[in-house]
């Protein structure tokens, strides 16, 4: 009887030693390329993805927030249940997923968010963000590599008058969030958006710029992202209203773009990547389909310097808007039937194949 008890504890702590082996397993940020989605990405859109070569998706929920944005601010349980249809299917198809809740209360845009916006003046919308990472760091540790990473604001631009310790300070919303899902979820990478910083009677500063403005964080599996439109003249260019066609490279906001121009504006993103020895991740980056050769230049010349710097990349967006979509026409504006194969969809599937 002795020595089946010791057998039987043996076995209970062999087994609770591999539990715990594969619990502490850490997914690290692996080197990726993909694109951005809308939630209701299909079965059959991400079967036809991974013919291109893309290996993940950064999958936006802009307009299925994960909360109610308004009074009494429940979850929204279709959302979660939503998150794991797709995990389901990128699972099968081994493609990785970053999680961008998108929209969250306490902001007025819906696809970025504001220097002015409610979030950053008071406390309560902290934690309505952090409700809703609990939640999906609960429902979604266990899932394995299929979570590429989880992306805790789109777009944050922090106010001009920001304060430390103040609902408007950022690194103080990022530590308490980093705490927050690690209560739950010790594995998967967390990404932290680096902030258009607000001016006073200015523009914003671009994502690049607020990388210096991020302070280190204590947990050693982040990754920063940043987002890439400039020049805006080009990049949205026929977006909001019509006007006369604009070409890359040319002169643009007052300056010559090219792909050197493109070098040195990234180049501080590349230094804080060697410095903190931190991937960079570029989450979205586009030009209207319709900007044909120009615009396809364009995004070569971006992919490229993605690649010498090291830093992943997500094309904005794959079948999400008429806008982006690299199977529509890439010269006329109003021919918005997808095609077999266009320019854009094929410089994307060689950048996507060439890694």
């Amino acid at each position: 009887m002795k020595s089946h008890t010791v057998f039987l504890t043996f076995i209970l702590a062999f087994l609770s030693f591999l539990s715990g082996s594969a619990e502490a397993k850490k997914y690290d940020w692996q080197r990726t390329r993909g694109v951005n989605v809308s939630a209701n990405i299909s079965d059959q859109d991400i079967k036809d993805l991974t013919a291109w070569g893309a290996d993940h998706i950064r999958l936006a929920f802009a307009v299925e927030p994960f909360l109610q944005l308004d009074e009494p601010y429940n979850f929204m349980e279709s959302t979660f249940e939503n998150l794991d249809r797709v995990l389901d299917i990128c699972e099968k198809y081994n493609i990785g997923v970053v999680i961008d809740p998108h929209k969250y209360p306490g902001t007025g845009h819906r696809w970025t968010m504001l220097g002015n916006d409610e979030f950053w003046y008071d406390y309560k919308w902290h934690d309505k963000v952090i409700a809703v990472w609990e939640r999906i760091a609960k429902q979604c540790a266990s899932r394995g590599r299929v979570i590429a990473g989880y992306a805790l604001l789109n777009e944050p631009a922090i106010p001009h008058d920001r304060k430390e310790n103040t609902p408007s300070d950022l690194n103080l919303l990022y530590k308490k969030l980093i705490s927050a899902i690690r209560k739950y979820d010790k594995v998967h990478t967390i990404i932290l958006s680096s902030p258009r910083l607000g001016t006073k009677g200015g523009n914003d500063r671009d994502y690049v710029d607020g990388l210096e403005y991020l302070q280190p964080q204590k947990d050693d599996n982040l990754c920063y992202e940043i987002h890439m439109y400039l020049p805006m003249e080009f990049s949205h260019q026929n977006v909001w209203e019509e006007g006369p066609p604009v070409i890359y490279p040319g002169l643009l906001d007052g300056e010559l773009w090219d792909v050197d121009k493109i070098r040195e504006h990234l180049k501080p993103a590349l230094e804080f990547k060697e410095k903190h020895q931190a991937p960079v991740y570029v989450g979205e980056f586009s030009c209207p389909r319709w900007t044909g050769a120009s615009g396809n230049q364009y995004l070569i010349d971006l992919i490229s310097v993605y690649e010498d710097y090291g830093f992943s990349w997500a094309y904005h967006a794959y079948r999400e808007s008429h806008i982006w979509d690299a199977e529509m026409n890439n010269s006329d504006r109003d021919d918005s039937e997808r095609k077999e194969s266009t320019p854009r969809k094929k410089l994307l599937t060689e950048a996507f194949r060439a890694k």
